[in-house]
């Protein structure tokens, strides 16, 4: 049996808060938006974040891409582009193997999930642990408490910007790397290079 599969991106508006509600003089349309990505197989859906962003008034609904041709458009579209092959490329595999075809299971085969996999928080806090068995030898307790505080803030960036508690280490990337640079010098104010 065929399964239907669908895919598609889209604009996620924010939810409604009634609860420290700041205004803002920013117009609607110009409010940067999530970009998701949904994967609907035979009626059922799965969905996450690609951790672009968008304004309504820059993003063509109907392609699921950004309007216009400058290089930062480009760039983004080309990462969308390389979200639909990945999917459509664990969609065959599970298919290859003789797995469920789902859009859970599509999602989790993209994100290493089920599967025999490390991920970035998962090593940062093994990294620790022997840190924290080298006190007095190769390591300070200063040391330790300064990986532990960056290690919250990996935590922090990952839910912030993939919306889950980890990801596989084979989905680390380059953009990844300098966003969480970013933030840790701008947000949290990381001055030592060690930290970075």
């Amino acid at each position: 049996m065929t399964n239907h599969i669908n895919y598609l991106y889209y604009l996620r508006a924010p939810k409604k808060s009634t609860v420290g509600t700041q205004h803002v003089s920013v117009k609607p349309n110009e409010a940067p938006l999530p970009v998701y990505f949904r994967i609907t197989v035979d009626g059922l859906r799965a969905e996450f974040s690609t951790s672009e962003t968008a304004t309504a008034d820059t993003w063509n609904q109907a392609k699921g891409r950004l309007k216009g041709t400058s290089e930062k458009v480009q760039i983004i579209n080309a990462r969308l582009d390389s979200f639909l092959m990945k999917a459509k490329k664990a969609a065959q595999e599970l298919s290859d193997k003789n797995k469920p075809v789902s859009a859970a299971s599509i999602k989790n085969q993209m994100m290493g999930i089920g599967e025999e996999f490390h991920s970035i928080v998962e090593c940062f806090e093994n990294f620790t642990k022997e840190i924290k068995l080298k006190i007095g030898g190769d390591y300070r307790i200063g040391t330790l408490k300064n990986y532990n505080v960056t290690l919250g803030h990996l935590k922090e960036f990952i839910l912030d910007h993939y919306h889950v508690k980890d990801i596989p280490l084979k989905n680390l990337n380059f953009k990844f790397i300098t966003e969480f640079e970013l933030m840790c010098k701008t947000k949290w104010e990381c001055k030592r290079a060690s930290t970075t």
